[in-house]
């Protein structure tokens, strides 16, 4: 997980940012929520889920596309809900 603030870049810069992020391999997912900064000031708290092997890089495209200048990482573990794909004798999924 890397995670950082933003505060000094606009909406539409930053979701083409994350956009960018997202795309990059091992990202296994991007959110971005609001959140309140020094005296108040609205900024975007980011949250970058990825492949351990790829933190380093993608820490560093997190330097390329956005003004963050300090970016967190750290490992997590996560479960994962097997998942089977079946269909129905009415057509419906």
């Amino acid at each position: 997980m890397i995670q950082f603030e933003i505060d000094d870049q606009t909406g539409e810069e930053l979701a083409a940012a994350l956009d960018q992020i997202r795309s990059a391999d091992g990202v296994i997912d991007v959110t971005q929520s609001p959140a309140f900064g020094k005296k108040g000031r609205m900024m975007a708290s980011v949250q970058v889920l990825t492949r351990p092997d790829a933190i380093e890089a993608i820490g560093t495209l997190c330097f390329r596309q956005t003004t963050t200048l300090s970016p967190r990482s750290r490992t997590e573990a996560r479960t994962i809900l097997p998942r089977q794909a079946f269909t129905t004798s009415n057509g419906r999924g």
